[in-house]
């Protein structure tokens, strides 16, 4: 049996970053998810898997041979959550995707990395060659010194929405006062 580790560090309503570990091999990576739903909802939208254990199994995805796929869906997701090696921002991240990365950037990010991805593809295209028929699991737990923001991708663009609305009204009002000075002269 292969076991793979994905301890969530730190996280806000939106995203959660984490560390995941495969010790046999000596691999650890950055990764990003979409928050868990926080309510019990009948259908999975904008929201990460939930802790548990899961099965994974060979299969050709993000380009590579042998890649690790998640046997089953979760219950309430549309598909199969997947390891994504191209979506490094939450707002372009699948529901229930699990990004990795070589470090995190900003609040909503990870730092993708070509040697990364080919390290992670490379041990499993390995394992699963070497050793048919082996399970392969993956433990999603939350780490004890878990770090929560009360934050979200939508404050923070709304937030900026607002102060370019402000800002904008700000060089409106200027230019009107410029444009009466000159009129009166």
């Amino acid at each position: 049996m292969l076991q793979i580790n994905l301890k969530r560090k730190q996280g806000n309503k939106s995203v959660v970053f984490g560390v995941l570990s495969i010790p046999k091999y000596g691999f650890k990576c950055v990764t990003m998810e979409m928050a868990p739903a926080t309510s019990d909802m009948m259908y999975k939208h904008s929201c990460g898997i939930p802790e548990g254990n899961y099965t994974l199994t060979p299969g050709f995805s993000q380009g590579y041979p042998m890649f690790p796929l998640f046997e089953k869906k979760p219950l309430g997701f549309a598909v199969k959550p997947k390891f994504n090696l191209t979506d490094m921002h939450y707002n372009s991240l699948p529901t229930g995707d699990i990004a990795i990365g070589k470090a995190v950037d900003g609040d909503f990010a990870l730092q993708g990395s070509g040697a990364l991805n080919l390290a992670f593809a490379d041990i499993f295209k390995h394992f699963f060659a070497e050793n048919p028929g082996e399970i392969v699991v993956i433990t999603i737990y939350k780490s004890k010194n878990f770090v929560y923001t009360e934050m979200s991708y939508q404050d923070v663009l709304l937030e900026d929405a607002n102060r370019n609305f402000i800002e904008d009204d700000f060089d409106d009002e200027e230019q009107t006062e410029l444009e009466d000075n000159n009129d009166g002269q």
